[in-house]
């Protein structure tokens, strides 16, 4: 039915069989059946017949639906026209390094003015990499020098006569061509040169059997919430109430509870000071932070966010003839997490960053700092599940030997490389971190919220891995 929905559009504007079916060319026997076909279709009328035509509700939503099909079929009419008359496409391009960041930056702009519909879609390579992709239809253009391709296998137009200057000090030509020098560099400037007969040169870290490259990646965020429906502040909560607080001018998402400012030890020392009626020793003590002389919700302060610093990486690569050798570390500077754990006594028993120097009686107080298991006031509504994450790692490690293209020619093969690869082989984490893996995040339940980020429980350590294979390329 969709295919003749021309029909349909038709009889809903003219509101008449014969004078729709004059305007469509068919009969008036057609086009009614078409009609009553299409209302068998979807088990509805679609037009009322008296006293005269008009549409129901359902041949409304019928008409608008078929407008917009028709539109859309229109539209793609149009675009295939123009890729048709190469207006709108793709045009794969190669080149070399140096000529797409000293080129491409203009060329793309005057590019885009004169053909806005055709995209761009560009790659870098080694010369000898362009002529081989071209070979295999990955590229449809490229920009290297004619050197490397058979004119008589491709179409080759000449674009510009480039000028490769080679600037050496008479200090090292001396060097390297003692017995030649200085009658070379008369012939040098003169005829030219064979970059061949400078292979040796220690041209800045990058010869022809060492390469050596880094990349270095640095980025932080910053984000302040400027308003939410007209309140000042809202605060969501998690599955154990841990709160988290949206307030107008700070952070989208802020950590919010009390402050512990240690263990209680006795009796005694909980009568006289402010306290709450669950306290007893062993369990964490709350900052009374307003100084009223108790403690109420009125004491619950911001405690810090989910958010880090700043995260990075490093990425160096280097090859060495066949061989090459990778590694990237990563990280998270200044990140706070929510660890979910410190509420079960039954995790903490056997983590000893929960056990050592813990509360046990009043005679053995540890360092004051740490709680007898979960006792005492809810330490899930205070600052003391939150742990700094920070973290670095040796995200990847990579050896690889790949084979002398004399050799891989002989049995037909493009290329032929060995590896081995291992991941996560190194993990550095703050030392008041006392969970298993500081990326872990809980994202499901509650915690799908856009209002509550940074909680963590039961997560899984992560696992190193070490791999190996071959990459081959016929």
């Amino acid at each position: 039915m969709l295919n003749n929905y021309n029909y349909f559009i038709t009889l809903a504007e003219e509101l008449n069989i014969s004078r729709a079916a004059e305007k469509l060319f068919i009969s008036h026997q057609c086009l009614s059946k078409y009609l009553k076909n299409l209302e068998i279709e979807y088990q509805t009328p679609l037009l009322e017949r008296a006293p005269k035509l008009k549409l129901t509700l359902a041949g409304e939503a019928l008409l608008e639906t078929f407008r917009k099909v028709q539109f859309l079929e229109q539209n793609l009419q149009s675009q295939l026209e123009d890729i048709k008359n190469a207006k709108r496409g793709v045009i794969r391009l190669g080149t070399t390094e140096g000529r797409y960041r000293i080129l491409m930056p203009k060329l793309l702009a005057q590019y885009h003015k004169l053909y806005p519909d055709v995209d761009l879609d560009v790659r870098y390579a080694t010369s000898g990499d362009l002529a081989e992709s071209i070979r295999k239809n990955e590229l449809d253009v490229v920009l290297l020098n004619r050197t490397f391709v058979d004119e008589n296998e491709f179409e080759v137009k000449p674009l510009i006569d480039e000028k490769l200057y080679l600037i050496v000090s008479d200090n090292m030509l001396a060097r390297y061509f003692p017995d030649q020098y200085p009658e070379c560099k008369d012939r040098f400037l003169k005829e030219g040169v064979d970059l061949a007969d400078f292979q040796d040169f220690p041209f800045v870290l990058n010869t022809r059997k060492f390469k050596w490259d880094t990349s270095v990646n640095f980025s932080l965020s910053r984000n302040k919430l400027l308003e939410i429906g007209g309140e000042q502040q809202v605060i969501t909560l998690g599955e154990r109430d841990e709160c988290y607080i949206a307030k107008v001018g700070d952070p989208l998402i802020q950590y919010y509870g009390y402050k512990v400012i240690g263990v209680w030890n006795t009796q005694e020392e909980i009568n006289a000071n402010p306290h709450f009626s669950q306290d007893v020793p062993g369990g964490v003590r709350i900052a009374d932070t307003n100084g009223d002389g108790q403690l109420t919700a009125d004491d619950r302060v911001v405690l810090g966010n989910p958010y880090p610093d700043f995260t990075w990486g490093i990425t160096n690569t280097f090859k060495y003839k066949d061989f090459d050798f990778s590694f990237l570390i990563q990280g998270v500077q200044g990140i706070t997490v929510y660890n979910g754990d410190a509420y079960y006594n039954e995790s903490k028993r056997y983590n000893r960053a929960y056990t050592e120097n813990r509360w046990v009686s009043p005679e053995h107080p540890g360092n004051g700092m740490t709680p007898y298991e979960n006792k005492g006031y809810n330490l899930s509504l205070t600052d003391y599940p939150l742990e700094n994450a920070s973290y670095a790692c040796l995200r990847n490690v990579t050896v690889g030997y790949t084979l002398p293209k004399t050799l891989t020619r002989k049995w037909n093969i493009t290329s032929l490389r060995f590896y081995l690869t291992g991941s996560n082989l190194l993990y550095i984490w703050s030392g008041d971190y006392r969970g298993i893996n500081p990326e872990s995040r809980m994202t499901t339940n509650q915690y799908a919220s856009a209002m509550i980020s940074g909680y963590q429980r039961g997560g899984f350590p992560l696992t190193s891995t070490i791999s190996a294979g071959f990459d081959i390329n016929f």
